[in-house]
């Protein structure tokens, strides 16, 4: 289950409480109710000079669902790769029926993947010892 963070939380809440523990590139963003609602990039919430922390909330500065890469639950992989390479921070919602059910990343993705291939493949490319 990913670290999230509610939208309505104040920068200065999120960067003593949810930061420090667990320094992720984005956490993913849910509202009152539990559902998805964004992705809060760690570089979004530095860019705010630190005075203004305690004025400002997580929903003024992640990226809302439109504009985060959000993905359904049953979506193939392979599918998901070439669009998780090309954005910026490289993460993906999974959602399902509004709810978050999960984070992907490329490293994620990446590490799915070569689970996947047979080990033939894998091999190739290493010399011999």
């Amino acid at each position: 289950e990913p670290v999230t963070v509610p939208s309505d939380a104040r920068l200065r809440d999120v960067a003593d409480q949810t930061f420090p523990p667990h320094r992720y590139v984005a956490y993913p963003v849910v509202d009152a109710a539990g559902h998805a609602a964004g992705l809060l990039p760690f570089r979004n919430a530095t860019a705010v000079p630190q005075k203004r922390w305690d004025e400002v909330r997580v929903r003024d500065v992640m990226l809302p669902l439109e504009q985060a890469l959000v993905v359904d639950p049953d979506r193939q992989l392979g599918d998901v790769v070439a669009e998780l390479v090309q954005t910026d921070p490289g993460r993906a919602l999974v959602v399902g029926d509004g709810r978050l059910l999960g984070l992907l990343s490329t490293t994620d993705a990446e590490r799915l993947l070569e689970t996947r291939m047979p080990r033939r493949s894998r091999r190739r490319g290493r010399k011999p010892a």
